[in-house]
């Protein structure tokens, strides 16, 4: 039965062709899994016993790897790609946490998640410190979790911080993603 999380393609390419019979044939010295996120040698152990284990699986033929990209993104797989383009990079980065270090206060340092809705979260709050009402809470400092959960606590000023550098992390990574550039944005926001 066909799992797009345990799955396997020939992805083509340049010497891709039309055999006999129409089928396309190209090169199957390796596959592509889905479970590994990663290409194999068509002699791989785990791949050879995936095969034997049911008669319908049998690896899938895709025409590129942004087609395959277009099939295992909803199910929140990016493909690793030997050699990225930036843009590729950026994409990939704009789904991953971002770390953050600060010297003045290590207990922030860490991973954190920029999704679109944490993004309106650190926008909300950093724009209510900037108005003046303080930090949620209303004491000095307020938690704020890391990409694992683990709470950290943050002041106002430290936070605000974390907010524009997380603005300006994703301003450039959106403009790489888009074409409009190719120099990614360093993997850390620092706070000073």
């Amino acid at each position: 039965m066909y799992d797009v999380l345990d799955w396997y393609w020939i992805v083509g390419g340049d010497g891709w062709h039309a055999d006999e019979e129409g089928k396309l044939t190209g090169d199957e010295s390796q596959v592509y899994s889905s479970a590994r996120n990663e290409y194999v040698p068509a002699e791989d152990e785990t791949y050879q016993e995936w095969r034997a284990a049911a008669v319908d699986h049998k690896p899938t033929r895709i025409e590129s790897e942004d087609s395959l990209q277009v099939v295992l993104e909803p199910h929140g797989i990016i493909i690793n790609r030997a050699n990225p383009t930036p843009a590729q990079q950026a994409a990939i980065l704009l789904r991953q946490p971002v770390n953050v270090t600060c010297a003045a206060a290590p207990q922030i340092d860490g991973a954190y998640p920029l999704d679109q809705g944490t993004q309106l979260q650190i926008t909300g709050i950093a724009s209510s410190i900037n108005a003046g009402l303080g930090v949620p809470g209303g004491m000095d400092t307020f938690n704020w979790p890391d990409a694992n959960g683990q709470a950290h606590q943050w002041t106002g000023d430290q936070f605000v911080a974390f907010a524009r550098g997380a603005m300006n992390y994703l301003y450039q990574l959106n403009q790489v993603a888009g074409g409009h550039g190719d120099t990614l944005p360093p993997d850390t926001i620092v706070i000073t």
